[in-house]
């Protein structure tokens, strides 16, 4: 198969086209979801930029405590930057180059809930703050 170099070179372009697409749909899905993430272009994952969100004073214990909490909340399992040994918490490595595409908006959709969920406890905390003063 691969020694047919015709069938390999459209092989190769089509995979390279598909990479970038859903490379893409998930920048623009976190965008959207509120989070910011590393431009790349293209490639198997994403780094998604989750440091606001990091529990219990950050570094990798609060790294791992919002994986966590990812993981039972959204039902999302995303590699948190530690175990890819990221040199900064709160980093997050999503993967989506073997999801199909149904599969990668629900996960994009669960992300977004999951922001709005955080997003609206924050705001009511500062709104229960403000009134205590």
């Amino acid at each position: 198969m691969l020694s047919d170099e015709a069938f390999a070179g459209e092989y190769i372009r089509t995979n390279r086209r598909r990479l970038r697409e859903r490379h893409e749909h998930v920048v623009a899905g976190l965008a959207r979801a509120g989070v910011p993430c590393l431009r790349g272009n293209a490639g198997l994952f994403v780094w998604m930029d989750m440091r606001r969100l990091l529990l219990g004073g950050g570094g990798v214990g609060g790294e791992l405590r919002l994986w966590e909490k990812l993981l039972r909340q959204a039902k999302l399992n995303i590699s948190p930057g530690s175990s890819c040994h990221c040199s900064e918490a709160g980093w997050f490595r999503v993967c989506f180059a073997n999801m199909s595409l149904d599969t990668l908006d629900l996960a994009l959709h669960r992300i977004s809930r999951f922001m709005d969920t955080w997003n609206g406890t924050k705001q009511q905390a500062s709104c229960q703050q403000q009134e205590q003063q």
